[in-house]
């Protein structure tokens, strides 16, 4: 009687962990890494942006500090990071804790280093910005 019962209640409590560990994978497979969305919220899915330098998730309101030269067509855009990953960011409220690497050539950017991107504006659509790279592979070509 007893190990009939002991039975039962094992094989139970294996249905119980399998039913609970497909409900929590069955949310969206591989549509992010948790390396580089650490903070991802599931409830704001499309809010989710990376910074170009750090690969750092940037909810909304969450800005990469960048300035923009413009010179007639051709606009050109300097990018610093995001509050995760510069220290003079104007919203540097946090204390940067992650290595800004160039989008191109991955070598780790130092303090006061940039980006350089193009920038396109799109009537009727969202701005859109082209990774050209760091000053060092920029120039070396």
């Amino acid at each position: 009687m007893f190990p009939e019962i002991l039975i039962i209640l094992l094989l139970l409590g294996i249905l119980l962990y399998l039913i609970l560990t497909t409900f929590r994978k069955s949310g969206s497979p591989g549509r992010f890494d948790s390396r580089d969305y650490d903070s991802y919220d599931e409830d704001s899915e499309e809010d989710v942006t990376p910074c170009p330098l750090c690969e750092k998730a940037l909810r909304r309101g969450e800005r990469v500090h960048s300035v923009v030269y413009s010179q007639g067509e051709d606009r050109l855009m300097n990018i610093f990071g995001c509050p995760w990953c510069y220290t003079d960011h104007p919203a540097g409220h946090r204390e940067p804790e992650r290595e800004r690497r160039c989008p191109s050539c991955g070598i780790l950017l130092k303090e006061g280093s940039f980006a350089v991107a193009r920038v396109f504006e799109r009537p009727g659509r969202k701005t859109h910005v082209h990774v050209l790279g760091c000053p060092v592979c920029r120039n070396s070509r």
